[in-house]
């Protein structure tokens, strides 16, 4: 298994860090993510490696989970037409990918969809993809007991979607849609033709993974970057992916600084703040992420991609505060998040309102969030 560089959580936004100088197309009939944020597995990864842990020890676990894990997974192999498989091993060090079970929807996201379900979290190389965790609620925090076979799968279905590279959907008929509605949970779920005509293009000799080595190389030198060495942007990509970002950001920096017209340069320093910030927020040094984010903002103040990952870092932030009962501090990070969230992020949007809103409640101010709930269009 090749070494992991970091992890960067993938729940109702997929917001990761990038390198806008890789193509793809994208048409009404896929919904593959802007050019600067695709993601995948490379071949050198084939086949990627399983673990799904057989039984987490309560109650309500049904032994059939596991065989419905297995399925979904399946499912994808069968509609990537051969451009990637799985290996199934017993034993979760082995894997690239651990699928594991929990009835503690407390370890989920506090901004994941609507019914809290599942989490996936992936680690990059220089290459794409080499690591996913995923984790799967077995119990249903709404009604209680154990959650409905179907409603499994299709959870199962959608978080292996993400552990591929797939972002959210925006059609309802899609595994990979954002949301889990009550007439959804017992049907049985099916990879609808745009999720499979996702994942084909996805995987296809057309697309190529952000932050990829030899393309990001290529372009600069393709754009002139005749003064910076080969040798010193791999040292570069290499310190990011051993997690080095000390001597990645001097690199990436110094670069910069001496070629400030250069696309290249400057696509590399942000992607190289956005890496380390995630780092950061890996551990919830949200405040060490903060100062990251701030910064790659300052570098390119047009990049949505890096206001976007600042602004789940304070959704996130505002979150944990919240749970600390430090309800003032909480507003002000909501507040920033709103001022900082891109106009196309609307559902990051909404549950910066409904979180903020909460706060206000919080500190005696109902009128103030109803209000801003009324501003925002957003559901109680």
């Amino acid at each position: 298994m090749m070494n992991r560089m970091l992890r960067s959580v993938v729940i109702a936004v997929l917001v990761l860090s990038a390198s806008p100088l890789l193509k793809a197309q994208s048409s009404g009939e896929d919904y593959l993510d802007a050019p600067e944020l695709i993601r995948k597995w490379p071949t050198k990864s084939m086949p990627i490696v399983v673990y799904i842990q057989p039984d987490n020890g309560a109650p309500d676990h049904h032994e059939n989970y596991s065989k419905i894990a297995k399925q979904a997974f399946d499912e994808w192999a069968s509609a990537s037409k051969g451009s990637y498989a799985f290996n199934f091993v017993d034993e979760p060090g082995r894997a690239n990918i651990d699928l594991t079970w929990t009835t503690d929807q407390n370890k989920l996201p506090v901004h994941d969809e609507v019914f809290k379900s599942g989490t996936c979290q992936f680690s990059f190389s220089t290459f794409g993809i080499d690591g996913a965790k995923i984790m799967v609620l077995t119990n249903d925090p709404e009604k209680g007991g154990a959650v409905s076979d179907n409603l499994i799968h299709r959870i199962c279905l959608h978080e292996i979607g993400h552990a591929l590279g797939l972002s959210h959907s925006p059609s309802q008929g899609d595994v990979m849609f954002a949301r889990y509605t009550d007439p959804m949970k017992d049907i049985v779920p099916v990879l609808s033709e745009r999720d499979q005509r996702t994942i084909a293009m996805l995987y296809s000799d057309a697309v190529k993974s952000a932050f990829d080595k030899d393309a990001t190389m290529k372009a600069g030198r393709d754009k002139g970057m005749k003064m910076v060495s080969d040798k010193e942007t791999d040292a570069m990509f290499d310190a990011a992916n051993r997690g080095d970002f000390k001597v990645a950001l001097e690199i990436s920096e110094r670069q910069f600084t001496s070629n400030p017209t250069l696309t290249v340069c400057k696509a590399n320093y942000v992607a190289v703040l956005n890496k380390a910030a995630h780092a950061a927020m890996a551990t919830n040094s949200f405040d060490t992420a903060y100062d990251y984010y701030k910064q790659a903002l300052s570098v390119d103040p047009q990049s949505d991609v890096t206001r976007q990952n600042l602004a789940r870092c304070l959704l996130l932030k505002g979150t944990s505060l919240i749970r600390a009962n430090k309800l003032a501090e909480a507003e002000a990070c909501f507040k920033k998040a709103l001022d900082v969230v891109p106009d196309t992020q609307k559902e990051m949007r909404r549950y910066i309102v409904h979180n903020y809103s909460v706060a206000l409640e919080g500190l005696g101010r109902k009128p103030e969030a109803d209000q801003l709930m009324t501003k925002y269009a957003v559901a109680p």
